[in-house]
């Protein structure tokens, strides 16, 4: 089981609906599964694939676009490319249902991008064959997924020529939720140091080291996500518990310091000035289309491409790397 878990792919329950392996590994309570295979579902894992969007009625995602809100941020921007193609194309994206409500909100904010939101398990007749229909799920596990810049791997495997796509990939869709944004910042800088796994945190002994760093390079308040007590500074955590709260403090800030996270995609969609430090992604993979983004890396080969880890020897090595960073 745990090799279908790792599929290039969607998976099938019974040979009759598509699920996610991350809601399996959620729920544990879906047997006889088979990788998702149709001749009338395009999966770039199995074979590659061009679309003409341009000629492109309908379109169905299968398993987009991740189940983190910053892998979401992203493919829902190639999304909004795909509409910049073709204004008149429907876009119908079917999600993992045990996804966190928070990363699921973001598809109901950029609902106008969207003909339906659905979820899985999802009924495999229900999918025309007269539609472009495209599984791009478990993306994780996916060859070129730490190969290619996020853009790029959300482009391929949507079938459109990524190197074709040049300025929209430093624009977001953002700014149109969020129109008064843009050019109406407040006097604070913001503190993110959580990613969603530990490997790619800043480890909390830094915390007040780095936020007195910001007040004086900045000299603005920091609001953040850290709770500690420092003058000059705000824990906010209990203030952003929306989605759409969440953003909108972030793109009204006028400085980000970050890690490899959700925050450095919604910061580069409100082109604010950022500093994100990455442990074991290469900023290549994340950053390369921010122009206001200053990206540091401090990892080494044998974390790179990593997601997360709890091996000691490897938490203690970029600890190290921290304290040299930070001349600890």
């Amino acid at each position: 089981m745990k090799d279908i878990l790792k599929y290039n792919g969607s998976l099938l329950f019974d040979s009759s609906f598509i699920v996610a392996p991350y809601d399996y590994e959620k729920e544990k309570s879906i047997k006889k599964l088979t990788p998702l295979n149709s001749n009338k579902i395009y999966n770039y894992a199995k074979e590659p694939f061009s679309i003409d969007y341009k000629k492109v009625e309908k379109l169905n995602i299968i398993n987009g676009m991740g189940v983190t809100l910053g892998d979401s941020i992203i493919g829902i921007c190639c999304i909004d490319i795909i509409k910049k193609i073709n204004p008149n194309i429907q876009i119908n994206i079917i999600r993992p249902k045990s996804c966190d409500k928070y990363v699921n909100d973001i598809y109901h904010i950029s609902q106008f991008l969207f003909n339906e939101i659905l979820y899985m398990p999802y009924q495999l007749d229900k999918l025309n064959s007269n539609t472009v229909n495209i599984d791009i799920g478990n993306q994780l596990y996916w060859q070129d997924f730490n190969k290619l810049e996020m853009h790029d791997f959300f482009l391929r495997n949507l079938g459109v020529d990524y190197k074709s796509i040049k300025t929209e990939k430093q624009k977001n869709f953002l700014q149109r939720i969020f129109p008064n944004h843009k050019d109406k910042k407040s006097n604070y800088a913001i503190f993110c140091p959580y990613a969603s796994t530990k490997l790619r945190s800043i480890p909390e002994k830094f915390h007040k080291k780095i936020i007195r760093m910001l007040i004086e390079k900045t000299n603005m308040q920091v609001l953040g996500y850290s709770k500690i007590e420092i003058p000059g500074y705000r824990f906010i955590g209990n203030l952003t518990n929306t989605t759409h709260d969440f953003i909108s403090v972030i793109a009204q800030s006028s400085y980000v310091y970050t890690v490899d996270s959700s925050e450095l995609h919604i910061s580069a969609g409100f082109e604010i000035p950022t500093y994100c430090l990455f442990t074991s992604i290469k900023p290549n993979l994340r950053s390369i289309y921010y122009p206001n983004c200053q990206s540091h890396y401090i990892g080494f080969k044998r974390v790179e491409g990593l997601h997360q880890s709890d091996d000691g020897e490897i938490l203690r090595e970029i600890m190290g790397n921290y304290e040299t960073l930070f001349n600890f």
